[in-house]
């Protein structure tokens, strides 16, 4: 008789979270997020990418950017002026960057050495010799 008890008190469970679940979806819409997704920008040069963060308002680690950038070249470290990592870090706005579809061939030691607000980064796969001087 317990376990008979036990199975009815979880089948009203279940029954009632179906219930709310549906009246949730009221007219046959699904709940929707106050937010909307944004599209992630690519771009394929340093200087498109400087001039989009650059109209960008300040943001955080929590909401960091993502970006596409398609290069062949990150431009030198992070001093050389132009490059991927000066671009950033003089940037300010926190930036996941996704390099996957770049066609580098080597990424510099200090490529990104101060850009603090790097949140995140995603290479590619590099077929030659990664450059660590």
């Amino acid at each position: 008789m317990k376990n008979r008890t036990f199975k009815q008190f979880g089948l009203a469970v279940l029954v009632t979270a179906i219930v709310f679940s549906f009246a949730a979806c009221k007219n046959g819409t699904t709940p929707t997020s106050t937010s909307t997704p944004t599209p992630t920008p690519t771009f394929t040069s340093v200087a498109a990418i400087k001039a989009w963060l650059d109209a960008q308002p300040a943001n955080t680690a929590a909401t960091a950017y993502h970006v596409k950038l398609n290069v062949s070249s990150l431009g030198g470290s992070y001093i050389t002026e132009g490059s991927v990592g000066n671009t950033l870090k003089d940037s300010g706005k926190f930036v996941s960057l996704d390099l996957s579809g770049s066609t580098l061939t080597s990424i510099d030691l200090d490529a990104f050495r101060s850009c603090t607000s790097l949140a995140s980064v995603t290479i590619p796969s590099i077929r030659k010799t990664a450059r660590f001087t």
